[in-house]
């Protein structure tokens, strides 16, 4: 399956919009928003919203690179056995593009 470029970003500013983030900033000991406090309004989440939250915050703690991917890739780019034909690139970017254009 490929994901275009337009369906990546569609994601990310989607993530990068979250709601959730304000509530884990407070969390993580900044001061609460003006107009909040102590007393008044209350807030109960069902189980549900918590084991997606407590997901949430796993995926953020997650690196965004394979490390031990890109740490093999450049152990075969220095020894010089990395070798890629030149069909399977433009297939590649053949690929994306019409993926990029299509999604």
């Amino acid at each position: 399956m490929q994901i275009s470029r337009r369906e990546l970003d569609s994601v990310l500013r989607a993530y990068r919009q979250r709601p959730e983030r304000a509530g884990a900033a407070a969390r993580k000991g900044r001061a609460p928003a003006r107009g909040t406090g102590s007393h008044g309004d209350r807030l109960t989440l069902s189980d549900r919203a918590r084991e997606v939250q407590d997901f949430l915050n796993r995926l953020d703690s997650v690196s965004e690179v394979r490390e031990d991917r890109v740490n093999g890739l450049a152990e075969r780019i220095r020894a010089g056995t990395y070798n890629v034909a030149g069909s399977q690139v433009a297939d590649q970017i053949l690929g994306r593009l019409i993926s990029d254009r299509l999604g």
